[in-house]
């Protein structure tokens, strides 16, 4: 067997040896990155909900514009193809979108 072989494989195995939580980790390795702590998680997942809400009281077309350009990375203009108007019109659905998102929610967060 080639040594640089032996060694690649002794490496390997050291890998998935396991490791003492007591120890410092080895050099090369990192903390584990601990995940967010439920009440942030909480909120974040409430505000989700409120603009999925206040997106499906949108009007159709202006729901449709939101979705498809943050969702989709969709271009004005090609959504103003989509559908059959100008990428400025498709601008104006977007910014009306947007004045009545942040109503509904302001309103929602005052409630």
């Amino acid at each position: 067997l080639d040594e640089r072989r032996v060694r690649s494989v002794l490496g390997a195995a050291a890998l998935l040896a396991p490791l003492s939580l007591d120890e410092p980790l080895p050099a090369g390795m990192h903390e584990p990155v601990c995940d967010e702590d439920p009440p942030a998680i909480l909120l974040r997942n409430a505000r989700l909900r409120a603009v999925r809400s206040a997106l499906d009281g949108l009007p159709p077309r202006e729901r449709d514009v939101v979705r498809c350009h943050y969702y989709r990375r969709t271009t004005f203009d090609l959504l103003g193809r989509r559908f059959g108007v100008s990428r400025q019109r498709v601008s104006q659905l977007h910014v009306r979108a947007l004045r009545r998102l942040r109503t509904r929610l302001a309103a929602e967060s005052a409630a």
